[in-house]
């Protein structure tokens, strides 16, 4: 855990070991949000890297600590809106949660020069797009691929996932520590929980909960 702070004052926190030189993948801001970026495969050639770092692009993994550092203030939206619509030289997935419940919830999957969000509260109302129809239930899962596809046969992650999410009776398990202990059932299911897997963190903005632990 990571600890950003200006004049004495902290401004977000950092879940992360491996990009915590530049950048961060996953941050909370208390009371605000929490973010978390996924890779997004996509071939890119040398010759259009060099020529998105001379446009002055970032890497995705700068964004976070871009946005929230040089925007101590910002809001749910407007952090959605930045990394949305932020020229990058890498495509990738975001995962935002706000404190208003699904009012705001966003997943935006990012191409080099373009973006689709989709709105956790009500997909075909708010969310912009292409997105193929992607209507999901009051949950989505995001791993390394668009949701409105199939998972490949070789990583079935997301499918398993949104299968235990889908057998979860959310009318009894309403307490804060309920929820905590189904969704760490579920990120340590197989193969959501794999060799693959460098930590785990849970966020709840509204609540003021920040948790991850590096998995084995």
């Amino acid at each position: 855990s990571l600890s950003f702070t200006r004049d004495g004052q902290e401004v977000f926190k950092g879940l992360d070991f491996y990009w915590f030189t530049t950048g961060v993948v996953t941050a909370y801001k208390s009371n605000v949000l929490s973010i978390q970026e996924n890779y997004r495969f996509e071939q890119q050639s040398y010759a259009d890297i060099v020529s998105m770092v001379k446009e002055n692009r970032i890497p995705q993994v700068l964004l976070f600590r871009d946005i929230l550092l040089s925007q101590p203030d910002v809001t749910f939206t407007q952090c959605s809106s930045l990394v949305a619509h932020t020229p990058l030289i890498s495509p990738m997935y975001a995962v935002l949660g706000g404190t208003n419940g699904i009012r705001e919830g966003h997943i935006i999957t990012r191409y080099v020069n373009d973006s689709v969000v989709l709105d956790f509260a009500n997909v075909t109302a708010h969310s912009t797009g292409n997105y193929r129809g992607y209507n999901p239930a009051y949950y989505m899962v995001q791993t390394n691929y668009d949701l409105w596809e199939q998972d490949p046969a070789d990583d079935d992650r997301r499918t398993v996932a949104e299968t235990l999410l889908s057998a979860w009776n959310r009318s009894v398990d309403t307490q804060l520590m309920a929820i905590g202990a189904n969704l760490q059932a579920i990120m340590s299911s197989k193969p959501v929980h794999n060799q693959n897997t460098f930590y785990t963190g849970i966020f709840a903005a509204n609540y003021d909960l920040f948790l991850g632990y590096i998995r084995q």
